[in-house]
Formats: structure tokens, C-alpha cells, sequence
């Protein structure tokens, strides 16, 4: 699990730097998403040690007071955000910044973050469809289900998957895994969410 994740500190959102080394963050940054949070970095070394040792990494650069990186869904909704639904502000906790959808969420995250911490497993497979999911950024959003973060592929199954959590209840938990780290390409590190600079 990426206890980091988990961990509640509420603060004020930070600028874009490397969280291994603290440097700026170049243009074309490599980067990665680790249980549902895009990581940037400022060489490709510093994303080899994190990927090395995600948990480890990421307590460190909490401890120095860095910014990990930026989730890539609305923490109280679960769905997967975009430029175009991020509008309801933003909150850090724990090295991890957060947008949401509209503010009702934020003030619902701001007033009970616990509510939303990362189970300790998730399930990237999505049980209305019945397909493995091979990223974060492809996904429609999650829901928690008896300790599982199922993720689902589109807009279409998170509606489905969120007005009858139960009913795949059992497919998460027989497919949960630990968190995963996924490398992303350049290409597509522009083009989705979160902005480059929001690290």
C-alpha cells in the first residue's frame, strides 16, 4: 500500500519541483502514476530511485515538505478528472494535492479526509465491462468497496458501478492487488489531467 497516500496533513498547495531532488521540473518531466497520483520528475534517475522504492521515496520527500505529486481523481467523487470538471478548487495532504469537481467536495474532504483515504488494495479491472484497466489515466473513475478501490474503464460503468456498489463487491475483492506505478508517456503526460505544472 502507498501509506502516503493515506496519511492526513492539510496544507497549503505547493510549487512544481522534483520530489526526489527538489529541483524545478523541466519541460516533457518524466513521469508516473503511482496508486492514482501523477508523480513528476526532473531526470529520468530520480524517477529509477522512486520506482525503486515508491513508499520509501515518498515518506522522504513528505518529511522534506515536498509536493509527491497530484491526484489524478476528485478524492469525494472518485471520478476521473479533466481540466474541464477540476473546478472546485484544490487541497494538499500529505505530500499529495487534490482537486475536485465543485467545492461541496472539497468542503466535504476539507471537513472529513479520512473518509478518503486509498484502501490498502485496489482493483484495476473493470467488473461491468469485464476488462483489465492498464493504467489510471484511461480509467472513468473509482469507487471503495469493502476496503477496494475498484476502478472502471469509462463514464458509463462509473455511473453503473456507483449506484449499485455491492453487485461487484465480490469481483473486487477476488481480483484486489496492491497499488501499482505505471510510467507515462511524454505525449500523453501533456495532453491529461493534471497540468504539468501541477506537481
Amino acid at each position: 500500500m502507498l501509506a502516503w497516500i493515506a496519511s492526513l496533513v492539510v496544507a497549503p498547495v505547493s510549487g512544481a519541483i522534483c520530489p526526489v531532488s527538489g529541483a524545478p521540473l523541466p519541460p516533457n518531466a518524466p513521469t508516473v502514476d503511482a496508486g492514482g497520483v501523477r508523480i513528476r520528475f526532473c531526470c529520468a534517475d530520480c524517477k529509477a530511485k522512486f520506482k525503486s522504492d515508491p513508499e520509501g521515496v515518498a515518506e522522504q520527500a513528505v518529511k522534506a515538505g515536498r509536493t509527491v505529486g497530484t491526484s489524478l481523481f476528485d478524492p469525494v467523487s472518485g471520478h476521473r478528472l479533466t481540466a474541464s470538471l477540476a473546478r472546485g478548487g484544490w487541497a494538499e495532504r500529505n505530500g499529495v494535492r487534490y482537486a475536485f469537481e465543485n467545492a461541496s467536495n472539497r468542503t466535504a474532504f476539507l471537513a472529513s479526509p479520512e473518509r478518503y483515504d486509498a484502501p490498502k488494495s485496489e482493483c484495476l479491472y473493470c467488473p461491468v465491462m469485464k476488462v483489465d484497466l492498464a493504467n489510471y489515466y484511461g480509467t472513468g473513475g473509482f469507487v471503495n468497496v469493502d476496503d477496494v478501490r475498484i476502478y472502471v474503464c469509462c463514464d458509463g460503468c462509473f455511473g453503473t458501478l456507483k449506484r449499485s456498489p455491492g453487485t461487484y463487491a465480490a469481483v473486487g475483492k477476488q481480483r484486489a492487488a496492491a497499488p501499482k506505478v505505471f510510467d507515462v508517456p511524454a505525449a500523453l503526460a501533456k495532453i491529461t489531467w493534471p497540468p504539468q505544472d501541477s506537481n
